[in-house]
């Protein structure tokens, strides 16, 4: 079983994946954009192995987005990259609108771990966004998301929100290696 720690970011015309893979210590990244379309890279990616993922969250946003980018892959496998990563900021848009979004654990394609849920910072006693734990945990580098979620993102801009992506997926593996 391979251990993925992720973090998706979902732009108004780009969407990323960052995953460290913890079992073989390596990085992923994958872009969804009008330069650049890893569609096809990521959905092998996602089936590459057996895996089980962590994020942050991820239960009641990144994963519904992961979900519905598997159960249309074969309707999005052939648009651009722009128009996919359109369809996947709507469904980011409409999740961030509805009360409830998480996908039942039978309906899953591939397992998840919330270290949100785990550490009940879903609770309203305990609401915890993963720039308060990275503050808390004294991380050296505290970033905020350097292009807002609905500006128009230019390929030039692309690696600042990777290396933004990057770095909550670090926070999230921290936050995992301490609740381990």
């Amino acid at each position: 079983m391979v251990s993925e720690v992720y973090d998706l970011e979902v732009l108004s015309n780009l969407f990323t994946y960052t995953g460290y893979c913890r079992t073989s210590k390596t990085w992923h990244q994958f872009v969804i954009h009008y330069s650049r379309n890893d569609i096809d890279l990521l959905y092998n990616h996602l089936f590459r192995d057996k895996m089980i993922m962590t994020g942050y969250n991820n239960e009641s946003f990144d994963y519904p987005i992961l979900h519905h980018l598997i159960n249309h892959y074969n309707e999005y496998k052939d648009l651009d990259g722009e128009e996919v990563a359109r369809k996947l900021y709507s469904k980011a848009q409409s999740i961030i609108e509805e009360a409830y979004t998480v996908v039942a654990n039978k309906n899953k394609f591939i397992p998840q771990i919330d270290l949100y849920k785990i550490h009940h910072f879903d609770g309203m006693a305990k609401t915890s966004s993963l720039k308060d734990l990275e503050f808390n945990m004294r991380m050296i580098k505290l970033e905020e998301m350097p292009i807002d979620h609905s500006q128009y993102v230019f390929e030039k801009d692309i690696d600042l929100v990777l290396s933004y992506n990057k770095n909550d997926v670090e926070a999230t593996c921290q936050l995992l290696d301490y609740t381990l």
